[in-house]
């Protein structure tokens, strides 16, 4: 009789003792993100002062219980990242135990526990529950961690991961920046104004770039952000206006907004005659492709002008108008810089005005002939005015 009890009160000190070290593990952190090259991981503690074994233990997600996976199909981390599951599962005390969630099928991320909503089960070889987290959360895969702080503690909070290691209550606050650039000339531009939006598209935070072109909001939790430039007059946007950025648990630097100076050509239509306007007339823009982008029609002064264009080659066409004839020529090419450009007149003259002077000219008596005597040269024909002859005899014959 006295044997059985001794048996007894040793099982039950046996089962006391198994019981007092397996409450010394607890769940420490949780990494519920499976973006890019993350994967879900649980990392247990040892809170006690004795090795605890945990071979045959189990984690189940509250989501899907039928996804409960014993301790021994995970890999082992961090000793050696490489290292796969093996017969010792022994946690020493205050020890870190990482067990990197198995992928379902080869080549694609274990979807073991859900980042809308989880709460997590450790169990013992027997199956009793011996730790149970609070309702996790990371709709925005951050990839931060959810983690006690200090370690072995009933607070959990949201950080910034340290897989393996002493949890650093590191809230997970972090920032976004970027430049504002002229791409005309390559320099940043200072004074230009950022709006910060949330996921929810409501603006939450407004800065201006500096002297070197840079802009920066801090303190962000991780989420997905809308970064919008304000337009400003004179000035086109060469890319997006707004840029998404995923902030997740680390710094961004987003791409550059990047703008160029917009800038006008102008001139005017002349008579060449008298130097008077030429209004209505319709002028063409095309681009260094030879397309037409815009056309304008000449006011009462004969001007024409055409705005917000940004630095290239374009040419400027005038209409060819029945009746009338270009001095010069009818398309003229434009380097458009930094500045306004000033092209040079677009001259015409009506095809009737040409007919009359011609008509007017009285043809004189010998025209088309010069007389030369023997002491007369053709130098002197030229310098004195008449230019050019038809045909020239010499008085020797």
């Amino acid at each position: 009789m006295k044997i059985i009890i001794i048996i007894t009160i040793a099982l039950l000190l046996i089962h006391v003792t198994s019981s007092s070290a397996s409450a010394q593990v607890l769940i420490n952190e949780v990494h519920l993100n499976t973006s890019g090259n993350s994967s879900q991981w649980v990392e247990l503690y040892n809170t006690g002062d004795e090795d605890v074994n945990i071979t045959s233990w189990s984690i189940a997600p509250l989501s899907d219980p039928t996804k409960e996976r014993a301790i021994d199909q995970f890999c082992r981390l961090p000793a050696d990242p490489a290292l796969k599951a093996t017969e010792d599962r022994t946690l020493s005390p205050r020890g870190f135990f990482v067990l990197e969630a198995p992928a379902e099928e080869e080549g694609t991320k274990a979807s073991w526990l859900l980042t809308r909503e989880e709460t997590l089960i450790l169990r013992d070889r027997e199956g009793a529950e011996v730790d149970r987290t609070p309702i996790l959360r990371d709709l925005n895969r951050s990839g931060c961690s959810w983690g006690r702080y200090p370690d072995g503690s009933p607070n959990w909070d949201f950080m910034i991961s340290t897989k393996g290691g002493p949890n650093s209550g590191e809230k997970p606050f972090f920032c976004i920046e970027g430049y504002v650039l002229n791409d005309f000339d390559g320099v940043f531009l200072a004074g230009w104004r950022i709006i910060l939006r949330n996921a929810a598209g409501l603006a939450i935070a407004t800065a201006r770039t500096d002297k070197s072109g840079q802009y920066r909001f801090c303190d962000l939790l991780p989420g997905t952000y809308t970064l919008c430039e304000i337009e400003r007059e004179g000035w086109r946007s060469l890319a997006e206006t707004c840029i998404e950025v995923e902030l997740k648990c680390q710094d961004v630097i987003v791409d550059d907004f990047v703008n160029v100076p917009l800038s006008c050509i102008k001139g005017r239509t002349i008579h060449d005659f008298d130097g008077k306007a030429l209004p209505g007339w319709t002028i063409v823009l095309k681009d260094a492709a030879g397309t037409e982008i815009s056309r304008n029609v000449t006011d009462k002064f004969g001007e024409y002008k055409f705005c917000d264009l940004v630095p290239s080659t374009y040419t400027v066409c005038e209409e060819v108008r029945e009746g009338w004839t270009n001095v010069i020529e009818t398309c003229i090419e434009v380097d458009l810089e930094y500045n306004d450009v000033a092209v040079e007149d677009l001259v015409n003259v009506p095809v009737s005005h040409i007919s009359d002077s011609n008509a007017n000219v009285e043809p004189d008596e010998g025209d088309g002939e010069i007389l030369l005597d023997s002491t007369t040269s053709i130098g002197d024909v030229t310098r004195a005015g008449i230019g050019s002859t038809t045909s020239a005899t010499t008085g020797s014959g």
